[in-house]
């Protein structure tokens, strides 16, 4: 399945972004700076990202690219789509990967892989996946690399499959062998304590799904939560 989008601007709030090392630009080297930061100078300031492996799944590339989102001036690379490989980290429900073809207001095009479509009437739910085997919850870099993914497809105009047009609604899934239920970020306050408590998560744990949840809800996706 190949989807085509238009992305003209970003509007998002991010919640969760780690704070940025502030590296002078008379130090700069590109192959000695951290992989996220600060470059700062009299004139000028800007957030940089950068890859340090050619394997997506394993350095989290999206999750250093949210880190900058906050900063009016960022730069970044990103490479490679894939279409036909599930990831360790993944754990699909469906077997419909797709393609997406992005492209900007000055004509470039990008090109991601979504995990999972569903199409419901006449809306895509573009489902991106995050799992963990060993813990209740994705690591923090896996969320935030999922979070980038949703930055996109919050943005998208003029969505088509084919010669049909469609609307979209992203769906950020986080599963994990190590939990029990589900829980929606659609859902209300008692849902959230009876999961909470079934799954007797602590604290830290707690505070990070409400800020994923105050996100999604902030920028109108949804983030699913479940077992599998």
């Amino acid at each position: 399945m190949n989807i085509y989008a238009a992305i003209n601007g970003i509007k998002y709030n991010i919640k969760i972004a780690s704070d940025l090392k502030e590296i002078n630009f008379d130090n700069f080297d590109i192959n000695t700076i951290p992989s996220y930061c600060l470059i700062k100078s009299k004139e000028m300031s800007f957030a940089i990202s950068k890859w340090v492996s050619p394997k997506r799944t394993r350095s989290y590339p999206y999750e250093r690219v949210y880190n900058t989102l906050s900063v009016a001036k960022k730069v970044t690379v990103i490479p490679n789509r894939e279409k036909k490989t599930i990831q360790p980290k993944e754990t699909l429900t469906t077997a419909t990967k797709a393609t997406v073809t992005i492209k900007n207001y000055l004509g470039g095009l990008y090109y991601f892989t979504t995990d999972e479509v569903i199409i419901q009437n006449n809306t895509l739910l573009l489902i991106e996946s995050k799992h963990s085997k060993n813990s209740q919850l994705p690591s923090l870099g896996d969320i935030k690399d999922g979070l980038l993914k949703m930055i996109l497809y919050c943005n998208f105009e003029n969505v088509s499959i084919g010669n049909n047009k469609y609307k979209t609604k992203p769906v950020l899934k986080l599963t994990s062998t190590k939990l029990k239920g589900r829980l929606s970020s659609n859902d209300g306050i008692d849902e959230s304590t009876i999961f909470f408590n079934k799954n007797s998560l602590n604290i830290k744990q707690k505070e990070l799904i409400k800020m994923l949840f105050a996100e999604g809800r902030e920028n109108n996706f949804i983030i699913l939560i479940e077992e599998v």
